[in-house]
């Protein structure tokens, strides 16, 4: 059943910046579930112009682990045009281009000239960060509480 305010479900015809809107209640972390799940579970093709922000859950649960590739754009402060004028409105940060979907080839190609493009489609699936840190970790721990101390010292001695 589907939540009555999912705002990914519906048509817009406003846009509310980086995917918050509270009246549907979305935000940006909706919207990048769901270009995941539009890639893994029906192999859409997605683009998505998003701000960086690599520290937060939605760029390490949603980009990191199931997007494919992302344009890390030279011009980072991009201005959007209403109605085809320039209104002086920018992005007030970073922005980068992500995306999911089979065909990397074609989008460095488009995007390359953009901003450094890179391949990330190696870590799909793949624990990284705090998360692949706690899985060494447990392992570790289930086979030799002996070379923790050993880990441990070693990283202390540098």
């Amino acid at each position: 059943m589907a939540c009555e305010r999912n705002g990914t479900t519906k048509q817009y015809t406003s846009i509310h910046p980086y995917g918050n809107n509270k009246e549907a209640g979305t935000t940006i972390k909706d919207w990048l579930a769901k270009c995941a799940t539009s890639f893994t579970q029906y192999g859409s093709e997605v683009l998505a112009l998003i701000p960086v922000v690599t520290n937060t859950s939605h760029w390490k649960k949603f980009v990191f682990t199931q997007a494919c590739g992302i344009c890390f754009l030279y011009d980072t402060r991009l201005r959007f045009l209403e109605n085809g004028q320039d209104t002086g409105k920018g992005a007030p940060m970073a922005c980068a281009m992500v995306y999911w979907g089979k065909n990397f080839d074609r989008f460095y190609d488009v995007f390359i000239e953009y901003g450094a493009v890179v391949n990330i489609s190696g870590l799909i699936k793949e624990e990284v960060g705090v998360e692949r840190q706690q899985l060494s970790i447990h392992s570790l721990i289930d086979n030799s509480p002996k070379q923790i101390g050993t880990i441990v010292n070693q990283s202390y001695k540098g």
